[in-house]
This record gives C-alpha cells, sequence and structure tokens, in this order.
C-alpha cells in the first residue's frame, strides 16, 4: 500500500501545477509570448537574438518576456556561451504549449479570443509554409477534412469526445515513433496535424 503525501503537501502540489496550467493560459493568450513558445517547440535551444530575429522583435522586447516565461516556469534556459563579450542564454519550453478544458474556462472571453488567435495564426503559418513549400499535398494519403453539421447535445458530446480521442491517438504515435527514431538511421518525417472543434453561427447569420 503506497504512502500517501500529508493532506498539506496534496494540496501545495495541486496548487502548483494549477498554478503552471494557469500561467501557460495567460501566456498563450499573449500575442508575442504565445509566438515565443510555439517557436521554442519547432527550435529547442534558440537565444533571445535568435528569436528576436525570427519575429521581427527587438531583442530587449524578447529577452523581457522570456524573463516572464521563466518566473511562470514555462521556459528554462538550456546553455550559455559568450558572444562579443556578451552572455547568450538560450532556452527551451518546460511543457507543450496547451491550454486545459479548466484553465480555458476560467480566462475572460477576451483572452479567449487570444488564444484562439494565437492557435490559429500558428496553424495557418505552418499549412502555409507547407503549401508554399509543396509538403502539404506532396504524399497520396495526407488529407484535408472540413465538416459542418447540426448536432443535438449528446451528439455535440460525442463530438468533443471523437476528438479529444483522435488527439490523444496522435500524441500516442508520436512518442512510440520518437521512440523507434531514437533506436534507428531512419529519416523523420515532419508532419503537422489540427484538430478543431468548436460551434458555429447558424447558417442564416453566416
Amino acid at each position: 500500500m503506497s504512502e500517501q503525501p500529508p493532506e498539506g503537501i496534496r494540496g501545495a502540489a495541486t496548487s502548483s501545477h494549477e498554478d503552471a496550467e494557469q500561467a501557460m493560459a495567460r501566456a498563450m493568450a499573449h500575442p508575442i509570448r504565445a509566438r515565443i513558445l510555439f517557436l521554442l517547440v519547432d527550435e529547442p535551444d534558440a537565444s533571445a537574438e535568435q528569436i528576436a530575429e525570427r519575429l521581427g522583435k527587438p531583442v530587449r522586447s524578447i529577452r523581457h518576456h522570456l524573463s516572464e516565461l521563466s518566473k511562470a516556469g514555462l521556459v528554462e534556459p538550456t546553455k550559455e556561451r559568450k558572444r562579443r563579450g556578451v552572455v547568450e542564454r538560450f532556452f527551451r519550453v518546460t511543457a507543450p504549449p496547451v491550454v486545459e478544458d479548466q484553465q480555458f474556462a476560467k480566462l475572460s472571453i477576451i483572452e479567449r479570443l487570444n488564444v484562439c488567435t494565437q492557435c490559429l495564426r500558428q496553424c495557418y503559418a505552418v499549412a502555409a509554409d507547407g503549401l508554399a513549400r509543396g509538403t502539404l499535398y506532396a504524399r497520396d494519403d495526407m488529407g484535408i477534412v472540413n465538416q459542418q453539421a447540426a448536432l443535438d447535445l449528446q451528439g455535440w458530446q460525442e463530438f468533443v469526445k471523437v476528438n479529444r480521442l483522435a488527439q490523444k491517438e496522435v500524441e500516442r504515435v508520436k512518442s512510440e515513433s520518437a521512440e523507434r527514431l531514437g533506436l534507428s538511421a531512419e529519416e523523420p518525417i515532419w508532419v503537422a496535424s489540427a484538430l478543431m472543434w468548436f460551434e458555429l453561427p447558424p447558417p442564416g447569420e453566416r
């Protein structure tokens, strides 16, 4: 029988976890910090100078946002190097930039709008890059599906569940592929997947 930590310790751990998730939600609602997090997922071990160049923002501004993200526990330094007499720090994310349901529910309408805007911008940027480079339509078994439907409440709940299961399956495939690639010399296939489920206005109001 495993020992349970004292109630106070359990409560502190839960609170700390919730604080980290809420910090992620707030960061994802910020136009610059969300872009930094997305960039660090694609390019781990990036410096403030590199991020500033990619985003077209002043280095001083990026350093400030990295400092705030670091205080929130969302990014962490990985290494340092001296360049022209200045210490250059490199960062990575501590967790994927994902906003969980409970944290999303606590956001204001404006913050929700900002989170969705940043996520959609990232999805569009990835798809546009694939379209421009020809990789989006290179494989015969690629897919783009856009479905719209009228559902009752039960149907909506099932619709959400099906999409969440698909999301979990994608995470499983990613994890297992990473393990196999780590044991082989096979070249990775870089892929993208976007899942969305949301309410539409009635047809007469679109």
